[in-house]
């Protein structure tokens, strides 16, 4: 499931995040040199972090977010390939029973 439309900026990411209770515009994903690839920031604060992964389908984040608004946190993932218009998407990532990450 989409839950946030992003574009590129110098080495950040900007958009917006619609997700379970989470309704967030802006949103940055800043890069960082340590530690996490990325901090996720909104207007009201911080809301997560996302490392970015190289796998068989190229470049991507996973990304953990949470708020107070959420009732538990939410695992998603984003592609490093842009789509044709440009936008990185965001999607919902669903564990498993086993506490897995299925893929998207």
């Amino acid at each position: 499931m989409l839950i946030g439309k992003f574009e590129k900026e110098r080495n950040d990411l900007i958009g917006s995040i619609d997700a379970l209770g989470l309704h967030a515009n802006p949103v940055r994903f800043e890069h960082r040199d340590k530690g996490a690839s990325y901090v996720v920031r909104g207007q009201d604060g911080e809301y997560g972090a996302a490392w970015q992964r190289s796998g068989e389908f190229g470049d991507f984040l996973t990304v953990k977010l949470d708020s107070p608004s959420l009732p538990a946190p939410i695992n998603a993932i984003m592609s490093l390939t842009p789509t044709d218009d440009g936008f990185y998407l965001l999607r919902w990532q669903r564990r498993n029973g086993n506490g897995r990450s299925e893929q998207p």
